[in-house]
């Protein structure tokens, strides 16, 4: 099995899902965006591949109004978000990752640590629980279940999708602005997101580009 961090880039306010969305969804993805920097990034989960079983994928995530768990591969990833994300591969232990994700279901969403990645609230993270059953966002779930098998030099609740994308990115891909995806699980994993794109202006640029923008674009 093959594991990778998926990060999720904004989405556009003239799509279908932008207007779905509430405006506590909209104002969060704002305070995320501004309170980053480079790249822009609102979100991050797991996603493990089986290439023994018919390359089934497990999505293990956390959203806003909801507690982590699992969720299936659905038109939510090839569609409504499709051409939005960027994977990092996580040299893990991926039997014991999932064993990780099932002891994280059920816990539950927090707003608040969310503060915790801005440089004057970072002693707040320190102080706040981060086991895996710990309540936390989308990054602090991935950090713990990261830092279970690989530690990461930052406390697990002071990190942000982009601190987080940033720190996995060196850590597991080295060099991530030339690296091209090596294996073909790499390959159909960014696939699955070109083919389905919907907006133009990426379609137009080349398939390398578009490869290496997907899944390690430059910093």
């Amino acid at each position: 099995m093959s594991a990778y961090a998926l990060f999720l880039e904004p989405d556009i306010e003239q799509s279908p899902s932008w207007q779905r969305k509430s405006y506590s969804e909209r104002w969060l993805e704002w305070l995320i965006k501004k309170g980053q920097g480079r790249p822009s990034l609102i979100h991050v989960e797991i996603i493990v591949f089986n290439e023994h079983h018919d390359h089934t994928r497990k999505h293990f995530a956390t959203y806003i109004g909801s507690t982590a768990g699992f969720r299936n591969h659905d038109d939510y990833y090839t569609h409504e978000t499709t051409g939005r994300w960027r994977a990092v591969p996580l040299s893990l232990n991926t039997d014991d990752l999932l064993k990780m994700c099932i002891e994280a279901a059920g816990s539950e969403y927090s707003i608040v640590r969310y503060l915790c990645t801005f440089t004057m609230f970072k002693w707040l993270g320190h102080i706040l629980p981060n086991k895996l059953k710990s309540p936390g966002h989308c990054a602090t779930l991935v950090a713990r279940l990261v830092d279970s098998q690989s530690k990461l030099r930052q406390h697990t609740n002071t990190y942000g999708p982009v601190t987080l994308y940033r720190a996995l990115a060196y850590k597991f891909v080295c060099d991530a602005t030339e690296r091209e995806p090596q294996t073909d699980i790499e390959s159909r994993l960014y696939n699955s997101f070109i083919h389905y794109n919907v907006y133009d202006e990426r379609i137009r640029q080349c398939e390398k580009e578009l490869a290496r923008h997907v899944l390690y674009s430059r910093m």
